[in-house]
C-alpha cells in the first residue's frame, strides 16, 4: 500500500512550487553521493547525514523524492520528511507498507501507528536510514503469511537475507496514551509489540549486529561462559560503530549470562541471542524507556547515544 493522502499531497505540492529547482538538485546530488549502509557494508557517515538532514525541510525531501528513483532513497526521504513535519500518512510510503490478503482494518492501523512512533522515538540520521534500509513491510492474513515465511514464527518475521518484515497480528495495545513515556514515576510494564520486535531487528542489523549461527543457536541452552555472540566477519563497519554500538551491545547482553540482570520478557526470550536481546530491548525503550533504563540501563544507554 502506498496511498497518498490529502495532508501529504498538499504538502508535496507546496514543494514543487516553493523548492527551486537549483537546492533540489544540489541537495539530491549530496543525498546520492553519501553513503549508506547495506547489507555487507554498514558504514555510513554520520556527520555528513546530519548536516544533510539540516539542510532538508519537509517540502524540500518530497521534492527532492519525487526526483529520485533508487526506492531506499525515496523511503529515506519520506522518513526525513516525516519526522521533520509529524505527518504520520507517510509512514507507508517510509516502510513501503503492503497489505496481502484479508487483513484486519484493526491490524493496519495498528501497524500504521506502531510503525510512526518506532520512527518517531529513533533520532532522524538513524531513522531516515533505517526506512532506506528496510525493503518493505507487509501485513499478511494467516494465509499469505504461512505461504511466506519459511520457518516457524507465529506473529511477525524480519527477513535477515532481503531485510522485509512480514506481520500477521500484533498483540500490542497501539495507543500511546497507554504508554507511560512521558508519565512521570516509575514504569514498571511495556506494550508487547511483535510490529516493534521486528522493527529492532532491521535496526540491529543496519548497525551492524549480525552473528553467525544466530538461527539455531539459543543461549539459553548454555552454560554461562559459553554463550556465543559471534560477529560475521564478512560485514563492513565503522570504528564508531564497534566502539560506541557493537561493543557496548555485546557487554550489555553477556550481563545476562553473568546473572548481573534478568531477562524482561516471557519465557527468557530476550535471552537467547544478541539479536532479540536488542529487538527485545527495542520495543521496551520506544514505549517504556524509563523502565529500560531501570532494569537494564547498559541497553538502555546504546539506544539513546543514537544519532
Amino acid at each position: 500500500m502506498s496511498q497518498t493522502t490529502l495532508s501529504e499531497r498538499a504538502v508535496s505540492d507546496a514543494a514543487i512550487e516553493l523548492c527551486s529547482d537549483a537546492d533540489a538538485s544540489s541537495l539530491a546530488t549530496r543525498i546520492q553521493r553519501t553513503s549508506r549502509p547495506t547489507p555487507t557494508d554498514v558504514v555510513y557517515s554520520l556527520s555528513e547525514w546530519e548536516h544533510i538532514i539540516d539542510d532538508c525541510t519537509t517540502p524540500l525531501a518530497l521534492a527532492i523524492r519525487d526526483r529520485l528513483s533508487t526506492p531506499a532513497l525515496r523511503r529515506t526521504l519520506s522518513a526525513i520528511a516525516m519526522k521533520k513535519s509529524g505527518e504520520q500518512s507517510l509512514i507507508t510510503d517510509a516502510v513501503n507498507l503492503t497489505i496481502t490478503g484479508d487483513v484486519s482494518d484493526a491490524l493496519q492501523e495498528k501497524a500504521q501507528f506502531l510503525l510512526y512512533h518506532g520512527f518517531k522515538r529513533l533520532p532522524p540520521v538513524t531513522g531516515a536510514l533505517l526506512a532506506g534500509w528496510i525493503q518493505e513491510v507487509k501485513l499478511l492474513d494467516d494465509a499469505e503469511y504461512a505461504d511466506l515465511v519459511p520457518r516457524s514464527s507465529s506473529a511477525g518475521y524480519y527477513d535477515p537475507d532481503e531485510h522485509w518484515i512480514a506481520i500477521r497480528r500484533d498483540p500490542a495495545w497501539g495507543d500511546s496514551d497507554a504508554w507511560p513515556i512521558s508519565k512521570p514515576g516509575l514504569q514498571s510494564e511495556y506494550d508487547h509489540s511483535t510490529t516493534l520486535h521486528e522493527f529492532g531487528h532491521a535496526l540491529h542489523y543496519m548497525l551492524g549486529v549480525q552473528t553467525t549461527g544466530s538461527d539455531t543457536v539459543d543461549n539459553r541452552d548454555n552454560r554461562p561462559g559459553s554463550w556465543r555472540c559471534d560477529l560475521r566477519d564478512e560485514v563492513v563497519r565503522a570504528d564508531w560503530q564497534l566502539r560506541d554500538v557493537l561493543r557496548p551491545l555485546q557487554a550489555a547482553y553477556l550481563r545476562l549470562e553473568r546473572g548481573e540482570t534478568e531477562p524482561l520478557d516471557f519465557k527468557d526470550y530476550q535471552a537467547a541471542t544478541i539479536e532479540e536481546f536488542i529487538a527485545e530491548g527495542y520495543t521496551i525503550w520506544a514505549t517504556s524507556p524509563r523502565y529500560l533504563k531501570s532494569e537494564q540501563p547498559w541497553l538502555w544507554s546504546v539506544f539513546e547515544k543514537l544519532r
